[in-house]
């Protein structure tokens, strides 16, 4: 979890509030289209590019952005990362979120007094 950890931090910083923006129903860090990058950029390429980071890099790796890089560094596998993104986005929504059903009590009319 300490890389993706590192990845939301990274992200807060450069994109506040960016865990809105993914949908977690196709959320896939192996797929260059459907990973964390991707649905903010559009595409994973793009996202590493905008923020100076090469994608297949040990940095991208130790940000949870990727799997293993050319470097050598080995993190997780994709679906590990992909399955500690959406948990940590499903947290971070369920603290932001409103409860789920509210009840309000009804409200009394106020009587009103005519002149």
């Amino acid at each position: 979890m300490k890389y993706v950890l590192a990845g939301a931090a990274f992200l807060d910083s450069v994109r506040p509030g960016w865990q809105k923006g993914i949908n977690l129903t196709t959320l896939n860090l192996g797929c260059g289209r459907n990973c964390i990058v991707a649905q903010l950029f559009g595409s994973y390429e793009v996202g590493c590019r905008a923020w100076g980071i090469r994608a297949q890099s040990t940095e991208a790796t130790q940000l949870g952005f990727n799997a293993d890089d050319k470097e050598g560094d080995t993190a997780l596998t994709f679906v590990e990362l992909t399955a500690q993104w959406r948990e940590l986005i499903e947290n971070r929504l369920e603290v932001f979120a409103p409860p789920a059903h509210t009840v309000l009590a009804p409200q009394e009319e106020p009587e009103l007094v005519l002149a």
